[in-house]
This record gives structure tokens, C-alpha cells and sequence, in this order.
């Protein structure tokens, strides 16, 4: 049977007086059988000497039998001889109790001081003293880079390991506190603490921390590794700063898997990309260099993307930015969405996460602004640089009062398709909440073409007041309240010329006529006697040219009143030009009928004369 000492060894154990006397001593030591603690009995032999290597000890050997040793522990009481120079060297040996073999030494005598009453190299219980220049706690051989454990409990709570002084990192220590299985591997590596063998009351093979990195760190909690050179786990449970100089702050089963990469904490985060970050929250994931994930909840950035927070936001464009909310996603290249459900559509060949379609090109709807309210359904972009809004509620800038439309105060501006369902509407605002409404109406199922308004709005409820309406129909004709105003002339629209018959009689068949509306709401401009057509009576003389309005009560259109008119004015002065030519024909005649009166009658004067 073999029997070494621990690494401070027997001669380097502790000793100090029981009393006055120098020579009375309590004997300090620890004893390793094999690689395991020894246990049970042991017979002891010490033995003084006046110098190391002298073959005659000082007075007889001390033996001690059947020592009992708990955990290689034991302390036995001794009444040594002194030397005249105050030091004696001491001589340990020891075998198994009543096992009458020979004491196996266990290493050279040791020298014991009676100036400090203690082992020169020793540390004494109460504190040291007078120590000399050089002295120090640990292993002396230069060669031997074992580590060195120390011990509570008899459970290692520290191992210092050297690394030499090797040409990379010099001579950088690896340190690893706390549990006995943390491990500090790499050169410079340090563990702080925390760790576990143990958890609920069974073998936990994955409760160590591990500094496996050159220069990397752990500073507590369990379960967690910092894998790679300068990489840095803070604490918590089960994080792994999985590549070069990457750091996971704390949390639960986060991951910083590339370079420069940082979870700060939270739970089932990574930051898989270059530079990517994750501030916290739980299961989200930036995956491509440079996003960056506020926090929140299962959320996702690639492409330099970044999403602040909310829940289940992607950021998969390039440069894109989703602010928080729930379900957006910025896909286009420098997009942006915000809300709910607000979606950029992302480029040709991205996985999609949330973003539910794309383009078919490679920036998707680049440079596009999507704000969803709170609805539940999707809103998402059809085309690159719009910015859209979603607000059931509403829109206001520079006023906070309106009702469910768009609302603006300041600068005119034009907003499309803000009342109608033609998708083409624009209504022209000013700073008074009220405006003028440019809407393309559809048609009435099977009524052909639509309409096309223009019309005073009320900005704060989207309406236009059709009091003071201007309608062009689908035949081109411009219609006001009061009647038609106009055709549309180009040439190119027109076909079957023919010249307007009787035009002279047909404007003459018009009566016109003093009146006043009814309602007032029906004029024009302020109550009172006005002029103008009964539409029934024009409508026996020109049917076309009377329309129903949209309140169903029947107007004059104005377009062809002018044409009518000066065709009227051409019959007329036609018949006066014919009127005119016949007159002068029968002047001349008459004026040489009287030519020749007068010269019958110049003769018959001239007669009687005679």
C-alpha cells in the first residue's frame, strides 16, 4: 500500500503551541491513499533532527498509534525535542494501524522554528508574523503545472492553474471558483463562482460553468459557457457566449453565437449575426450582422434590421426598423412598420416570418412607411416608397378634433381616396377644415360609366356638400346644380357631325321665365326671384338636354345653350342679309323707274315752253 500526502504535504502542515513551552505542539495534517482521502486508523512515527540529513535523531521516535483520520484528516497532540539552534527538523512517517509493515516516510525532514513556534513556510491559524521577503502560499516547483486546489469542507472551492509562459499570452493563470466542476480551461480564463453538482436533489451533468476560451469569463450562476477567446457570460442559467469576444449578460438559455454578438439577457434569446445585439425579453432572434432586437417577445431582424420591442415583429429588410407593436414586419430595403399587422412586403426569396408575401424583386417595397392601428387584419404596402396609415379613427396633423377621416390644418394638401369607393378620390384641403373633393364614383351595378365629382367637402366627415357640386358624366357633359355647363369640344371625341335645324325656331320655342326656389338650400347663391328655364318645358323642346339630380328632381343642362344660340343668331342674320339684298334690288329699280319719270317729265316742260 502506497501513502503520499496531500499537496501541502505533512511537512508542511500546521503546527502551533499548546502552552508556554516550545516544545508542546497540536500536529496538523491531511494524508491521500491512492487519489482518494484516507480513512480510518493509522499508526504515526515523528522523528527529530538536529540538521536535514542526519542519520541520529534527537532523543527516541515518537510513535502514535491508530490515529484516527476522517476525510484524510487528523491532529495529534506532540512533546518535541528542541535543537540548540531553535530549529528542528522533523520526520513523518506512517502505515496502516496494527498492520506491523514498515513506516513509509512521507518526504524529507521539515524544519520547525521555535523563534515563531511554528514550520518555516507555514501559515499558522492565528495569522502569520515576520515573514520573510519571498514567501508565499502555493507550489514551488517551477516545472510542475499542476493546479492548485484549495479547499473547504473538504470540497474544492478554487483551482489556480498555470499556463507557464507560453509566447502567445505569457504566463496568464486560469482561475475557477465556486463548484468543484467549474473548469477554467483556456489561458487567462476566470470563473467567479456559482455552479453545482447538485439540483433538487439529484447529479446535475449540466449545472458547471466553463471558461474554455483563452481570456473568456463566467462570473456566477450555472450551466453556462463562454466558449471562445475574450468571450464573457455574466451569470444566470444555461447561457453559452458561443464565438470570439461575445457576451451574454445573464438570463436563461440565451445564446450569442457570432463574433462581437451580445444577449443582455431575458430567456431562449440568440444573437446569431456579427455585431448583432438582443437586449432582452424572450425568444428573440437576430440572425444576420448588425440587427439589433430591443427586447419583447419573439421577435426576429436580419439585414441590418432592428425591432425596439412588441411581440412577434420581423425586421428582415435591409436597413429596416419595426418600432414595437405586434405582428408588423418591415421587409423592404430601409422600410418601416409599425402597429399591428403593418407589412412591407419583403424581397423575392426571403423567408417571410410575418411578412406574408413579396415582390419578386430584391429590395421588395423599399423605402415604404406602413402604420397599422389596432385592427387585426393585415395592411400592408402594394408598391415601394408609400407611406401609409391605417386609423379607423382617424388621422389629425395640427388638429386634434375630427371625426373618422383625414384631417389636416396648415398647407393645403391633397389626400387620395379619402370618401369614395373609386380608389382614385382626392380631396384638396385648406386650414379651415373645409375643402373640395375630386372623386371618381363608380357606377350604379349595370349603369355603365361612373361619374366624376368636384364639390365642396367637409374635411371633419369626409362628405361633400352636393349643394355645391360640380358633376362630369359619362358622356363628358359637365353638370353644376343648376344645369349643364359645358362639353367636352376636341374633335377627336366627336363623330356625326350635321348642322342644328331650325335653330332659330327651336330657341324661340324656349320661354323663359322669373321665379323663385322653394328651398332656399336649392339656390346657387342667396334667396330671391332669378331667371331662367323650366325644365319641363324645355324637356318638350329639347328632351336631352334635362337630367334628374341626385335628388331626383329634374335640371337644365347648360351644354349647348351657346351653340344653339349662335346658330340662331347666324338663321337670323341670315334672313335679314336675305331680306336686306331684296330691298336694295328693289331700290334700284324704283330709283331707275324715277330716273326715267324724271327726264319724260324734263321733256314735257321743255314743250309748253316753246
Amino acid at each position: 500500500m502506497t501513502l503520499r500526502p496531500l499537496i501541502f504535504a505533512l511537512a508542511s502542515a500546521l503546527a502551533m503551541p499548546l502552552a508556554v513551552q516550545a516544545a508542546n505542539y497540536t500536529y496538523h495534517g491531511d494524508l491521500m491513499e491512492g487519489d482518494a482521502p484516507a480513512e480510518g486508523a493509522y499508526d504515526l512515527r515523528v522523528r527529530a533532527f538536529a540538521q536535514p540529513g542526519d542519520s541520529k535523531s534527537i532523543g527516541e521516535a515518537i510513535e502514535l498509534p491508530g490515529v484516527k483520520l476522517s476525510a484524510g484528516r487528523f491532529s495529534v497532540e506532540l512533546d518535541l525535542p528542541e535543537d540548540a539552534d531553535g530549529t528542528t527538523w522533523v520526520e513523518v512517517a506512517v502505515r496502516k494501524a496494527g498492520s506491523n509493515e514498515a513506516f513509509e516516510k512521507l518526504g524529507a525532514p521539515q524544519p520547525l522554528s521555535k523563534a515563531n513556534s511554528t514550520c518555516p513556510g507555514a501559515w499558522a491559524l492565528d495569522g502569520n508574523t515576520g515573514m520573510p521577503a519571498g514567501s508565499f502560499l502555493g507550489l514551488a516547483d517551477p516545472a510542475n503545472l499542476n493546479p492548485l486546489v484549495l479547499k473547504a469542507g473538504n470540497y474544492a472551492v478554487a483551482t489556480l492553474t498555470p499556463r507557464g509562459s507560453s509566447v502567445d499570452f505569457g504566463n496568464a493563470p486560469s482561475v475557477a471558483l465556486g463548484s468543484p466542476v467549474n473548469t477554467a480551461t483556456g489561458k487567462g480564463a476566470v470563473v467567479s463562482g456559482g455552479g453545482a453538482t447538485l439540483a433538487a436533489g439529484s447529479l446535475c451533468a449540466d449545472c458547471a460553468n466553463h471558461a474554455l476560451g483563452d481570456f473568456s469569463s463566467v462570473g456566477g450562476g450555472r450551466g453556462n459557457i463562454a466558449g471562445y477567446y475574450s468571450s464573457t457570460v455574466g451569470g444566470g442559467i444555461h447561457n453559452t457566449a458561443d464565438n470570439n469576444w461575445t457576451t451574454v449578460g445573464g438570463g436563461e438559455d440565451n445564446t450569442a453565437g457570432n463574433g462581437h454578438s451580445t444577449v443582455g439577457g431575458g430567456k431562449d434569446n440568440t444573437a446569431m449575426g456579427e455585431f448583432s445585439v438582443v437586449g432582452g425579453g424572450f425568444s428573440n432572434h437576430a440572425a444576420f450582422n448588425y440587427a439589433t432586437i430591443g427586447g419583447g417577445d419573439n421577435n426576429y431582424a436580419s439585414g441590418q434590421g432592428t425591432v425596439g420591442g412588441g411581440i412577434g415583429n420581423s425586421a428582415t429588410g435591409f436597413s429596416s426598423t419595426v418600432g414595437g407593436g405586434a405582428s408588423n414586419c418591415a421587409g423592404g430595403t430601409y422600410s418601416w412598420a409599425g402597429g399591428r399587422n403593418a407589412k412591407v412586403r419583403s424581397p423575392m426569396g426571403t423567408i417571410d416570418y410575418v411578412c406574408g408575401t413579396n415582390t419578386g424583386d430584391n429590395n421588395g417595397d423599399e423605402g415604404s412607411f406602413v402604420w397599422g392601428d389596432s385592427q387585426s387584419g393585415a395592411f400592408a404596402s402594394t408598391g415601394p416608397d408609400q407611406f401609409l396609415i391605417r386609423a379607423a379613427g382617424g388621422v389629425g396633423i395640427n388638429t386634434a378634433t375630427f371625426g373618422n377621416a383625414v384631417n389636416l390644418r396648415g398647407s393645403e394638401v391633397m389626400v387620395k381616396n379619402n370618401s369614395f369607393d373609386g380608389n382614385t378620390d382626392v380631396t384638396l384641403l385648406n386650414s379651415t377644415n373645409r375643402g373640395y373633393v375630386l372623386a371618381s364614383v363608380p357606377p350604379p351595378s349595370g349603369t355603365g360609366a361612373g361619374e366624376f365629382f368636384i364639390g365642396e367637402a367637409d374635411a371633419r366627415t369626409a362628405t361633400v356638400l352636393f349643394s355645391n357640386k360640380f358633376r362630369i358624366d359619362a358622356a363628358g357633359t359637365t353638370h353644376t346644380v343648376g344645369g349643364v355647363i359645358g362639353d367636352m369640344s376636341d374633335e377627336r371625341l366627336k363623330k356625326n357631325f350635321a348642322p342644328i335645324a331650325h335653330p332659330l325656331d327651336t330657341l324661340l320655342a324656349l320661354n323663359g321665365t322669373m321665379f323663385e326656389y322653394i328651398d332656399p338650400a336649392k339656390a346657387m347663391s342667396a334667396p330671391g326671384p332669378r331667371m331662367g328655364f323650366i325644365a319641363q318645358e324645355v324637356q318638350k323642346v329639347l328632351p336631352n338636354w334635362v337630367h334628374p339630380s341626385m335628388d331626383g328632381y329634374l335640371s337644365v343642362g347648360t351644354i349647348g345653350f351657346e351653340a344653339l344660340v349662335v346658330e340662331a343668331i347666324r338663321d337670323l342674320k341670315t334672313e335679314s342679309d336675305l331680306r336686306i339684298d331684296a330691298l336694295e334690288r328693289d331700290n334700284a329699280t324704283l330709283r331707275l323707274q324715277l330716273d326715267a319719270l324724271m327726264q319724260r317729265f324734263y321733256r314735257l316742260e321743255n314743250r309748253q315752253g316753246r
